[in-house]
């Protein structure tokens, strides 16, 4: 009797219990929930602070009480824009059924199918996400108060987050309505747990940027435990960043490379770490650009495959990032130092590195004439528009222990380089070089047309090395060189600065000894028979010193006091230079113990000619005409004579 109750009580609960599925399968079709869609809307858009709207929907009982809606869309806060905030094909929520019986919703799972999320940031900086669930007006676009400082921007209102997050197949555009830069992600994958109490927030985001040769980005990591206070800074965070097969192509939006003279092919790995807090972490990564190529101006190129490799650890936060270790591997060169970086919007930079070698002559390409490795160099530098240049200003301190360009070789190199304004400079230079030193300094102002400024002192400098390096001439100088020069000039070649040089200064050569150069022997085949008719030797090949004080103008290098000193005898000259076409107009002295011999000295320098005599004739002939036709009335006569003496 009491089995065959049992099996009656069991077949009454089970078929409560089939009948209880039964309802929960049919309750759905039975319930009109597009009845309550405006509704549900409507509850949405208050919570968010946006508008939403919802295409068909559906109650769901299995496998947990929920509903189903597809064509989500919520509205943009009206300061960014007008376009959707976010669009969704469809969207399925869960809901928790005990504080459902208390009145209070909460959202235990939220799955979004195809969404497209835009992302905006503000002239202030403020994003539109912030805004979601404010309860005030927005403020993304209202005007700074004189003198007040600007508040804190809102956290995310954390109650509308569900407990479980996940979008698939999705679409990301993150963009800048100051900077007019836009950066899309497709195939978004996005898995958020939200965690309770003392236990932070998991994220897994996986994207693909670009169409062709897509570059893949992942980050995942914990933020958490939620703050008290609304401030995000004190979000304590744990994030780590990938980027594999990250192109030129792909930050095309955000950096304009051509524009800074820049070409770039390839791809580079990017890995970064961040724990701490979103207002203080710790920073630490890497970007390996080995199998990038690169090429800045005419010059400086690397080659995919070549070593590229940047390692960074420090902190960073809102506006702020500090590292303390900062070593780049490029070509064989090794540089270590550190970095600074404040005020993102407007970047204040400082530095210091150090390198123990760098060869530029494995960075620029070679020369492809006999010109002067000084021509090769600022051709090699690239000619950024000025509207191109970023905001930022730059300072710090750069040390390299030898440095080689083409045969010179500086040791014990320290500069201070800056960048403002798009100007590039390098104060308190120094550095040993060929024997001596250089100190001094200078600067380029980047454009189309670049602006350069030199302030050196050479001392001590062994003449024939630095020739031969920088200028490669078919004449030879050796000598201890002692050289001041200050000048200013602009032209996007070295003739082009030649031509608008200013400025001059001093130069020394001590026991020197001359070889080659046209002018000085067509001077001493001139004058050596005049002299020896004297019984006097003068050779120019070798003297104990030369001196003198020169200008810069036009194009031209001027001087009145060049003196060169062999023993008791001088040979003084006077005259101009042509640094472009170099001619030569030279007034020559030779004075020695039993007598002055004079000479003019024409033509160029590969074809000079010598006029003995004639710098005299010229100067009586012009102080004769200016007495009897006054200054101005014999210069046309005077320019006529000294067109009859060139040849």
């Amino acid at each position: 009797m009491a089995g065959r109750g049992l099996k009656i009580g069991v077949a009454v609960v089970g078929g409560a219990l089939l009948l209880i599925l039964l309802l929960l399968l049919l309750l759905p079709s039975l319930i009109p929930a597009d009845r309550y869609r405006a509704l549900i809307a409507a509850q949405a858009s208050e919570a968010l602070g946006r508008p939403v709207s919802l295409g068909a929907a559906r109650l769901t009982f299995l496998p947990g009480l929920g509903a189903e809606a597809t064509d989500l869309s919520i509205g943009e806060d009206p300061a960014f824009g007008r376009e959707p905030f976010l669009r969704a094909k469809a969207v399925q929520v869960r809901v928790a059924l005990v504080p459902l019986l208390t009145g209070r919703v909460e959202v235990t799972r939220a799955i979004i199918e195809a969404p497209r999320l835009t992302l905006l940031r503000g002239p202030r900086g403020l994003w539109n996400v912030t805004t979601l669930g404010a309860d005030r007006p927005s403020t993304a676009a209202r005007p700074a108060q004189p003198g007040r400082p600007e508040p804190p921007a809102p956290a995310i209102a954390l109650p509308l987050l569900p407990s479980r997050l996940d979008l698939t197949g999705g679409a990301l555009v993150i963009r800048d309505l100051e900077r007019r830069s836009t950066v899309a992600l497709r195939d978004l994958e996005v898995s958020l747990r939200q965690g309770e109490g003392p236990r932070p927030t998991s994220l897994r985001v996986r994207a693909t940027l670009g169409e062709q040769r897509a570059a893949s980005l992942s980050l995942s990591g914990d933020a958490g435990p939620w703050p008290a206070t609304a401030d995000l800074k004190a979000l304590p965070v744990s994030l780590e960043l990938k980027a594999r097969r990250l192109s030129p192509d792909h930050i095309a939006s955000l950096v304009d490379l051509a524009a800074l003279g820049v070409s770039a092919a390839g791809a580079a790995d990017l890995d970064v770490r961040l724990s701490g807090t979103v207002g203080a972490a710790k920073v630490e990564g890497s970007l390996d650009f080995g199998a990038l190529a690169l090429r800045l101006g005419q010059g400086f190129r690397k080659g995919a495959g070549e070593p590229g490799r940047l390692t960074l650890l420090g902190s960073v936060g809102t506006d702020r990032l500090d590292l303390a270790r900062l070593e780049v591997l490029l070509k064989g060169a090794e540089f270590r130092g550190s970095l600074s970086v404040e005020r993102f919007a407007a970047p204040r930079v400082e530095f210091d590195l150090a390198s123990p070698a760098l060869d530029l002559n494995r960075f620029l390409a070679p020369p492809t004439t006999r010109a002067a490795l000084l021509a090769e160099a600022w051709a090699a530098a690239p000619q950024p528009a000025t509207a191109a240049l970023p905001a930022v200003t730059a300072a710090g301190r750069l040390r390299v222990d030898r440095l080689t360009y083409g045969d010179l070789s500086l040791r014990g190199l320290s500069a201070r380089p800056g960048f403002q304004g798009g100007r590039l400079t390098a104060s308190e230079l120094s550095a040993g070089l060929e024997g001596g030193t250089i100190q001094g300094g200078g600067g380029v102002r980047l454009g189309a047309v670049p602006e350069a400024n030199v302030n050196v002192t050479l001392r001590g400098i062994q003449t024939g090395p630095v020739l031969r390096a920088l200028v490669k001439p078919d004449w030879s100088l050796e000598g201890t060189l002692g050289l001041h020069l200050k000048a200013t000039g602009r032209g996007d070649s070295i003739e082009g600065l030649l031509k608008t040089a200013e400025g001059g200064g001093q130069v020394a050569v001590e026991n020197g000894r001359l070889k080659g150069y046209r002018p000085a022997e067509r001077l001493e085949e001139a004058l050596g028979p005049l002299l020896a008719a004297r019984g006097i030797q003068l050779k120019l090949d070798r003297f104990e010193r030369l001196t003198g004080t020169y200008t810069l103008g036009g194009g031209v290098l001027r001087t009145a006091d060049l003196l060169l000193v062999q023993g008791e005898n001088q040979v003084a000259a006077s005259g101009k230079y042509g640094l472009v076409d170099r001619s030569v107009d030279f007034d020559v002295v030779a004075r020695t113990a039993r007598g002055t011999i004079d000479a003019k000295v024409l033509g160029t320098s590969d074809r000079p000619r010598v006029l003995p005599g004639a710098g005299a004739i010229q100067k009586k002939l012009g102080r004769e005409l200016e007495k009897r036709l006054g200054p101005g009335g014999a210069v046309p006569l005077q320019d006529l004579f000294r067109q009859l003496l060139k040849p």
